[in-house]
C-alpha cells in the first residue's frame, strides 16, 4: 500500500512537470522533452529548480522499469534505492547533468536501465489530490473550499457559521486541518456530501491565474464556457498559493493524447 501510494504521488508530480513543459510549449511532456530542460534551460531557471523538477520523472521512469526500488518507512518518509538496495545516486546524477547543461550521459545511464527515453511518461491511475484553497468565491452561492485533483476540481459549501469563524481569527492555519481531512476523505466522499459541485479535468482546455492580493483562477472548457474561482481575505492554501496555481495550470495544459 504505502510503495503504491508513494509510486503514484510520484506520477501526479511527473504529469505536473510534463504539464508545465506543454502548456509552455517546450515539448510533448515525454521524458526525453523533460531532459531538453537540462541542455537548454529556461532563463534565470536556478538549477536546483531544474534538479528538483526532473527528480519526479526521472524516478518514475525508473521505478516503471524495475530499474529503482521504493524503500518504504511507517515513522519517516519513503526512500528509493537499486534493486540490490545500493545508493540509486539520481540527485547527484542530475546535479551533474544540470551544472553541466548537457544530459547526454543521464541518458546514456537511463538507457543503460532500460528506460525508453524517447517514450517514457509517467501516468497515474488513481487520482491525486494536487492542492486545496479555502474560502474561495466562484459560481455559486457564498464560499467553498476548493481541491483540486489530478481528475478535476472539487468544491465543498462551507456553512455560515465556519465562515463567521474563520473571519474572526488572525491566522489561517487553523482552517488546515479542515483542508487536509477532506483529502483524507477522497473525491468520491467529497461529492457525495450535499451540495458539492464537481467539474471533470477531461473537458478543460485552458487556465489563467491572475491577481496578487487576491488571486483568481480561471479555467476553461471545450465549449468555451469558463469558471472562475476567486480568494478572499480569508483564504488559506495546502500547501501553497504556487502550488495551488500549479494545479490548476496542471488542468488547464494540452493534454497528452
Amino acid at each position: 500500500m504505502i510503495v503504491r501510494s508513494v509510486q503514484q504521488q510520484l506520477a501526479a508530480e511527473a504529469e505536473q512537470t510534463a504539464a508545465r513543459v506543454r502548456r509552455n510549449g517546450l515539448g510533448d511532456g515525454r521524458l526525453h522533452s523533460l531532459l531538453a530542460l537540462i541542455d537548454q534551460p529556461e532563463p534565470d531557471t536556478d538549477p536546483e529548480d531544474t534538479v528538483a523538477i526532473l527528480f519526479a520523472p526521472v524516478l518514475s521512469a525508473l521505478l516503471a522499469v524495475g530499474a529503482a526500488q521504493v524503500v518504504p518507512s511507517w515513522t519517516t518518509e519513503a526512500s528509493f534505492a537499486a534493486p540490490d538496495g545500493s545508493d540509486l545516486g539520481l540527485r547527484e546524477r542530475l546535479t551533474a547533468a544540470v551544472q553541466a547543461r548537457n544530459s547526454s550521459q543521464l541518458r546514456a545511464w537511463l538507457a543503460s536501465l532500460g528506460v525508453d527515453v524517447m517514450s517514457a511518461r509517467a501516468v497515474t491511475t488513481v487520482p491525486q489530490w494536487l492542492a486545496a484553497a479555502s474560502h474561495i468565491t466562484g459560481p455559486w452561492h457564498g464560499r467553498r473550499d476548493v481541491h483540486v485533483w489530478t481528475t478535476g476540481v472539487l468544491a465543498l459549501p462551507l456553512d455560515k457559521a465556519t465562515i463567521k469563524e474563520n473571519k474572526e481569527q488572525f491566522s489561517d492555519n487553523h482552517q488546515h486541518p479542515r483542508l487536509y481531512y477532506a483529502r483524507s476523505e477522497g473525491i468520491e466522499a467529497g461529492r457525495r456530501q450535499p451540495d458539492a459541485l464537481w467539474w471533470d479535468a477531461t473537458p478543460i482546455v485552458g487556465s489563467e491565474v491572475s491577481g496578487r492580493m487576491k488571486p483568481r483562477f480561471t479555467v476553461t472548457f471545450a465549449d468555451r464556457t469558463t469558471i472562475t474561482l476567486a480568494s478572499t481575505l480569508e483564504t488559506a492554501y495546502i500547501e501553497s498559493l504556487e502550488e495551488m496555481s500549479d494545479a490548476v495550470n496542471y488542468l488547464g495544459a494540452p493534454k497528452d493524447h
